[in-house]
C-alpha cells in the first residue's frame, strides 16, 4: 500500500500551500526536507526542494 510520494519542487513549502489552497488537502507541517500534505487517511505528498530536475522516460 502506497502511503506517501515524495515530490521534487523548488520551494516545498509554496508547493505544499498552493495543493492545501487548489485541491483542499492539509499542509500538515515541515519535516527535517520535507513539507508534508496530508491527501487522505493514508497517504501524503511530502514536497522536497531540489535545485537541478532530471526528465523521466
Amino acid at each position: 500500500m502506497l502511503n506517501h510520494t515524495i515530490v521534487p519542487t523548488k520551494d516545498n513549502v509554496q508547493s505544499a500551500k498552493f495543493y492545501e489552497e487548489i485541491f483542499g488537502f492539509e499542509f500538515i507541517k515541515e519535516w527535517r526536507p520535507f513539507a508534508v500534505v496530508k491527501v487522505n487517511e493514508s497517504l501524503t505528498f511530502d514536497f522536497m526542494n531540489k535545485g537541478k530536475f532530471i526528465p523521466y522516460s
